[in-house]
């Protein structure tokens, strides 16, 4: 069965707000998502078709699609660079965790819609005090939200390696890791040094026995009157 055939696909919401949408016959409300778990509406494939053709939740990256039907189903409705949408997690771990290669991802986005997506999840993560959020990353979202706002769809900001920094997160994890390494390079250290010690130690008792037998043989040959002439 091909997907334009299916008359159950899952429209997927993760965000934690309502969306909106509407078909030929009617409107319908996607719930938001609930403990980080998406909501599930299903539709026919004739049904997304058209919200996709009355608003841009799919190109925006508003709603999803089952995991296992995403590459079948956005071609199907011409929506060409589907696998440069990103997901509400990549956001969260670009602002958390920036990168060039993340960055780069979100001052090259060219929908206001999409972009509108980042910066609410750029906010509800500074609302809740957030100490991770670089102000470097948090300088990047604004002036690319300015420059949307002022229709510049190429973006004009220059990223820096000042702009890239580890997250306390990252810097704890490296820390636990190489304080891992340290302590299995002292255990082994330490077992070599008390093998080598044993291996002294027991150098030194061969050595001591070896000198007490030696004279023993000296006391042995002295012993008794001299030979005669």
């Amino acid at each position: 069965m091909s997907i334009r055939e299916k008359q159950n696909i899952n429209v997927l919401n993760y965000n934690d707000h309502i969306v909106v949408v509407s078909t030929r016959d009617k409107s319908y409300v996607i719930e938001a998502a609930r403990d980080n778990t998406p909501s599930k509406t299903p539709f026919s494939f004739s049904e997304i078709e058209t919200i996709n053709s009355n608003s841009n939740a799919f190109t925006s990256g508003t709603l999803r699609f089952e995991d296992f039907e995403e590459a079948e189903i956005y071609p199907e409705l011409r929506i060409v660079n589907w696998k440069n949408i990103l997901k509400n997690d990549e956001i969260v771990d670009i602002i958390l965790n920036p990168t060039f290669d993340g960055l780069d991802k979100i001052i090259e986005i060219k929908n206001s819609s999409m972009f509108e997506r980042v910066r609410g999840i750029f906010v509800k993560l500074k609302n809740s005090n957030n100490d991770d959020i670089s102000m470097r990353v948090e300088r990047i979202i604004n002036e690319r939200y300015k420059e949307l706002m002022n229709g510049i769809r190429n973006t004009e900001i220059q990223l820096t390696k000042k702009d890239v920094k580890r997250t306390i997160h990252e810097d704890t994890s490296t820390i636990k890791a190489e304080n891992e390494q340290l302590k299995n390079e002292m255990a082994e250290l330490k077992e070599m040094m008390a093998q080598l010690i044993a291996s002294q130690e027991k150098n030194k008792q061969e050595n001591t026995s070896n000198e007490k037998l030696d004279k023993g043989k000296e006391v042995k040959k002295t012993a008794g009157r001299p030979a005669k002439k």
